[in-house]
């Protein structure tokens, strides 16, 4: 397989472009839609980063460049939210390289962990911005299932690497759109196939403070030896609620990390200090600011996955994250494929969009393979969920006749 040129890459049919036409219609026409097909935090972000951030812009000093690694402040910050956290000790100078988001972290360490035309795995369902980070990279995205058992997601990941002899691997845990987390031992044993291979890992850590049945989710770097191949990406924009700031860090190995500041240092100058004086703060605020997060996320998780279930549809309530990852009614499937349609989950958005104002992503945008799914981002309060939970019955109501009842619908799919 070669790697694509990016005009190649950007010029390429978009599947998602008429679930676009028929927003900007909507929108344009004055219609307000319930837009649940990104994870775009509405929650308020908390006063005292707020206060914090406008303190220091009020000062000259501050209007200047920052450096492109990020002020020590902002690193000792995460290094504090690591130890206190995840339990794992780094260095602000050799282990912390502040960058723009997740999205920043994971292209520039892809860029800087492997050669171009290099194989790199990616998880499949597949986050949207880690194919676009591989592509962007000059990489060869080859894939490894992970919508199965944690047993068979390791068998996967093997079988993936001796097939394609890819020297990175990228992790997402907890995963986005299916919400799943991972146990320490699960992560050790991927550690040990790494070192057996003499492949480099990388983790996208954003959900990692969003578990919902416990307190935080287990960091990759806290395994035995992760810090000699292993590199985590972690991010402020879900679990503080400020998604506009791009304050994210890459974390571990220090060759990495170093080359990853180097890279970073003729690209850019970082975020704003006051931004960055102000996530400071907050990492080194301990659970006040993200504990009411994480509960929130939770309700909404529950609420959506039992009321989805409730319409027939196949999901489980989400270990972790802000989304619900649903399959489609097997009825709902059958009416768009009698139809003609080879992505039921697609169509099922755009006419939940023309017809009931309702934004969802369909499974497509997450690889092939996933055209009988949805995922629901949970960025709405509980009552616009209801609403939307709502809207979703209201359209399987108007198939009438055409569609199974619900609850046979539910028993054939499970």
């Amino acid at each position: 397989m070669q790697v694509p040129e990016l005009q190649e890459i950007w010029q390429s049919q978009d599947p998602l472009r008429r679930l676009g036409q028929i927003r900007h219609r909507k929108i344009s026409s004055g219609k307000g839609i319930i837009d649940l097909s990104m994870l775009n935090p509405d929650l308020p972000a908390p006063r005292l980063l707020l206060d914090r951030m406008m303190e220091a812009s009020a000062k000259t000093a501050n209007q200047r460049y920052s450096v492109s690694r990020g002020i020590r402040k902002l690193r000792e910050g995460f290094c504090f939210k690591y130890a206190a956290r995840f339990g794992v000790e780094l260095n602000a100078d050799k282990q912390v390289c502040a960058c723009l988001g997740t999205k920043d972290a994971i292209l520039n360490s892809l860029r800087v962990m492997a050669s171009r035309g290099e194989a790199v795995l990616l998880p499949r369902p597949t986050y949207p911005a880690h194919l676009a980070a591989s592509r962007l990279a000059y990489l060869r995205p080859e894939f490894y299932d992970c919508d199965s058992s944690l047993e068979a997601v390791l068998q996967n990941i093997e079988a993936a690497q001796r097939e394609t002899g890819a020297k990175v691997i990228v992790l997402n845990f907890p995963s986005n759109p299916a919400g799943l987390d991972a146990p320490k031992e699960f992560l050790q044993d991927l550690l040990t196939l790494a070192e057996s291979r003499n492949c480099h890992l990388l983790n996208d850590f954003v959900y990692g403070e969003l578990v919902h049945s416990k307190g935080a989710a287990t960091s990759l770097l806290s395994c035995r030896g992760a810090l000699e191949r292993c590199v985590e990406t972690y991010s402020l924009s879900k679990a503080y609620s400020v998604p506009g700031w791009r304050i994210g860090a890459v974390l571990g190995n220090s060759e990495i990390v170093s080359k990853v500041a180097r890279l970073k240092s003729v690209a850019d100058y970082g975020a704003y200090l006051p931004l960055q004086l102000a996530a400071s703060f907050g990492l080194s605020s301990g659970e006040d600011l993200v504990a009411p997060v994480r509960e929130e996320y939770k309700l909404r998780a529950r609420l959506v996955s039992e009321g989805l279930r409730r319409l027939g549809f196949r999901c489980e309530t989400p270990q972790a994250g802000g989304s619900v990852w649903a399959c489609l009614p097997d009825s709902l499937k059958a009416h768009y494929l009698s139809a003609g349609s080879q992505e039921a989950a697609l169509m099922f958005c755009e006419e939940l969009l023309e017809q009931r104002e309702l934004l969802l992503s369909p499974g497509v945008l997450f690889g092939s393979g996933f055209g009988d799914w949805i995922r629901v981002a949970l960025s709405a309060k509980q009552e616009q969920l209801r609403d939307s939970l709502d809207r979703i019955q209201s359209l399987l109501e108007a198939k009438g006749d055409r569609l199974a009842p619900p609850e046979k619908a539910h028993a054939a799919a499970v």
